[in-house]
Order: C-alpha cells, then sequence, then structure tokens
C-alpha cells in the first residue's frame, strides 16, 4: 500500500490493513513524504502494531513525486518508484 504521509497508513487504513493481516495477507507500506524521524518512528511502530511485513520510506518534502518527473531522483530512489506499483498491488496471501 503507498501512502503520502506518515500517519496516513494509520488514519485512512489502518482498519482495513488489520483486517488483510488477520486474513492472512502480507500487507507491504510504502511512506512517500514521512516527514521528520519522529514521524519516521510512529510510521514504523504503527505498521508494527498492524501487522505491517515491511515498510519502505522515501524522503521526498518538496517538489514533485510524479513518475515522470523521476529522471531527476538518484537511480534508488527510481528503482523504487518502478517498485511502487508492485507493493501497491502485490498483497498475496500467505
Amino acid at each position: 500500500m503507498v501512502f503520502a504521509h506518515a500517519d496516513d497508513e494509520t488514519l485512512l487504513a489502518g482498519a482495513l490493513i488489520s483486517k488483510l493481516v488477520s486474513a492472512g495477507y502480507l500487507v507491504k507500506v510504502l511512506c512517500l513524504a514521512p516527514g521528520s524521524d519522529e514521524r519516521t518512528e510512529r510510521l514504523r511502530k504503527a505498521c508494527d502494531v498492524l501487522g505491517v511485513s515491511a515498510v519502505e520510506t522515501l524522503r521526498y518534502s518538496e517538489g514533485s513525486m510524479w513518475p515522470e518527473e523521476a529522471e531527476e531522483r538518484t537511480n534508488h530512489e527510481i528503482g523504487i518508484w518502478q517498485g511502487a506499483w508492485r507493493l501497491s498491488v502485490d498483497c498475496t496471501n500467505k
């Protein structure tokens, strides 16, 4: 699942994530702009409580996040952008 900000995973999809995990699905979270280190830590703790199997964060804080502008980002970020779609649809049952 892909979220723009830390806390979005809990506020917007916490119940869904919990239900998917309880049903045996592996849920992964990609947060594009988690904010401060404190918010990133809260994100990781919340995902742990929700049973999320993996958490990845990017550090978008200024500028655009659209894929067509990803050429301006590092190769690592481009690889994560390409993987974002796979993360968002990779809700496979255990």
